[in-house]
This record gives structure tokens, C-alpha cells and sequence, in this order.
């Protein structure tokens, strides 16, 4: 057991005992450790709330605490090696590696990004350009309202190396990258977020693992390395949905959902077995990809949250809908 959670778990020990202490300590009378007969008298002291928060707030986080080392055990059936900061999980088996002149196609999911779809598409370029021989960059935007449409016309227009993907209709953010994914031509797929939350310096690092021969590479918050900057809100719900999920199905996975990630040309195919058009996508992707013996690394990455831009994962309803998915998506592989 780690110190940390050693402290944690003392902490818990004595609050829970000062909050009995608390609850049944007789009027006038100083509590120091007493015995079970001296502490309850059978006369009720005034309960305190905050005593009993602080109580239940460091036991929850102990619970938490203990869950996430269980489920950082990957299966039996999974080697798990560490190569830096970078954590790969693997199935036994041969890998084979990509040459660094092979191409690669980014796929940028778009939806009312007008605002900085020009310029982001220009660093991105700048960032592709001096570590890659060949590339495009595969815009898919979808229902948009806000004219993104017509600038990712543009840049179409003026770049032979972008490829422009338009819907009228709102596919979603799984339904959007199937399309571009189903497209592309690329050796290497990255898929990335249209406002670039990941820092573009990992862009070269996340292709490593591919070049070395794993199928899927995963940016990653929550593992060493990693640098995040977002509100405490969305980094408990982070923090709850990757365990939900690891409690699941076992994975071994840190963070499913960060809108960073590559993998190989010959896992398209695997695209088309992800039934979820959502936010899940990423999720079931991996999962898929696990039962089917496919190499994984997580790569840690400097990821910060949009100033003044409000994220279209609404906490309460898309998570529950995002549960309900799992549960769904569980029962179904149990049958199977």
C-alpha cells in the first residue's frame, strides 16, 4: 500500500472515531480515547455535521483509493510493460513495425469551430510538416451553424493535402470520425480536438508507439507524465467514468476519453464493429480492440481545458446516458 493511501486510510480511522466520539460523548466530559463503556453513556451529545462530512469525505476517498490500485491490475491474459512514462499493454504476440516515410492522415471532428478551425489547421500543418514525409488532414464537420463548413471549403480549396468531409446532418462525434476514419489513407490515423486541448508537442510522440509496433496509442491524463489543467468538476467525473469503466471491463486503461489518439491502418475495419455515434465511441473502440488482441500503449500528455469555451459533454445527462451504454455493451459481451 502506497503512503499516500496509508495516510488517507489513518486519517479515515481517526476522524471516524473522533465522530463517534462525537455522537454519543456525554455532556461536560472530555473524550480521549475512551473505551466503549466510557464513550457511550446513553445520553446524546448534539450531532456534528461537519465532523461526520469530514468522516464520510476521507472514507469515500480511501474506497476510491483502494478501487483505482485494484483496477490498475491489468488481466492475467495482458503484459503490461513500462517504457519511460509511456505504459503499454500488450497481448502476447508479434508486432510489426511502420517505416517513418509512411503517410498520415489526422482527422479533425469539427462542429461549430469556425472561430479557430483556420489557425489551428495552420499549427497543425506546422507541427506535421518537419517529422512526417506524407499526410493529409481530413476536416469532418457536421450540422454546423456557425460557417465552419465553408472555411473547411476553403482551406480544401487552397491545400491539396486537406480533405474536406461535410454533413447536413449532426452525426455525432462517433458518427463523424467513422466516416473520416472509413476515408482516410493514411498508414497512421490520428484523430484529434478541433480546439487542440492536447498540446500539438505530443503529435510526434503519440505516433511512436505505432511506429514501433503497436496498433493503438492512447493520450492519456491519468498516468505519469501527464499534465492536466481543467476544473475539479470535470476531473471527478474524469476520474469516476474511467473507473466505472476499468471496473467493467477490466481494461486496464487509464483514461478512454481523451480526444487524443492513433492507431494503424489495420484497425479500420475494427471501426465499423463500434456501434455508439456519441462520446462513447472512443470507449467501445478500445474495449473492441482488447477482446480482439490488438497492442496498446497510453502516452502521457499535457492537456488543458479551453478558456471561455464550454465542453458539449453535459456532466449529468450525457454521463448517465454514457452509463447506461456501458451497462448495455457489458451484457452484451457477458452473452457472447
Amino acid at each position: 500500500m502506497g503512503l499516500k493511501l496509508k495516510i488517507l486510510v489513518l486519517l479515515g480511522l481517526k476522524c471516524r472515531y473522533a465522530c463517534k466520539c462525537a455522537l454519543y460523548q456525554p455532556d461536560g466530559f472530555t473524550c480521549n480515547h475512551p473505551t466503549a463503556e466510557e464513550s457511550y453513556c446513553g445520553k446524546y451529545r448534539e450531532f456534528d455535521p461537519l465532523l461526520y462530512l469530514n468522516w464520510v469525505l476521507l472514507a469515500s476517498i480511501s474506497t476510491l483509493a483502494h478501487l483505482q490500485a485494484l483496477l490498475r491490475r491489468p488481466l492475467e491474459w495482458m503484459k503490461t510493460e513500462k517504457t519511460g512514462n509511456m505504459v503499454s499493454h500488450t497481448m502476447i504476440r508479434e508486432k510489426r513495425s511502420i517505416t517513418v516515410g509512411d503517410t498520415v492522415s489526422i482527422i479533425i471532428p469539427a462542429y461549430n469551430e469556425a472561430s479557430m478551425l483556420r489557425q489551428n489547421i495552420k499549427s497543425i500543418r506546422e507541427t506535421i510538416e518537419p517529422i512526417m514525409e506524407s499526410y493529409q488532414i481530413i476536416i469532418m464537420e457536421d450540422g454546423n451553424t456557425d460557417g465552419t463548413n465553408i472555411i473547411a471549403e476553403e482551406l480544401a480549396e487552397e491545400n491539396p493535402w486537406i480533405l474536406h468531409l461535410h454533413s447536413d446532418k449532426r452525426l455525432g462525434k462517433g458518427g463523424a470520425l467513422k466516416r473520416a476514419i472509413k476515408t482516410s489513407q493514411g498508414e497512421i490515423i490520428v484523430f484529434m480536438d478541433a480546439d487542440l486541448a492536447t498540446s500539438l508537442d505530443y503529435l510526434s510522440r503519440i505516433m511512436e508507439p505505432i511506429k514501433n509496433g503497436h496498433d493503438i496509442a492512447i493520450g492519456s491524463r491519468n498516468i505519469k507524465g501527464a499534465c492536466v489543467k481543467r476544473s475539479f468538476s470535470r476531473s471527478v467525473a474524469s476520474m469516476a467514468y474511467n473507473l466505472f469503466v476499468r471496473l467493467l471491463f477490466r481494461d486496464g486503461i487509464c483514461d478512454h476519453q481523451c480526444g487524443f489518439k492513433a492507431f494503424r491502418q489495420a484497425l479500420v475495419s475494427l471501426v465499423e464493429d463500434v456501434e455508439s455515434d456519441g462520446f462513447l465511441f472512443d470507449t467501445e473502440l478500445i474495449i473492441k480492440a482488447k477482446q480482439k488482441g490488438f497492442l496498446m500503449a497510453e502516452v502521457p500528455v499535457t492537456w488543458r481545458e479551453p478558456e471561455g469555451r464550454n465542453s458539449r459533454v453535459r456532466l449529468f445527462r450525457d454521463g448517465m446516458r454514457m452509463g447506461l451504454e456501458l451497462l448495455t455493451m457489458r451484457v452484451k459481451l457477458w452473452r457472447h
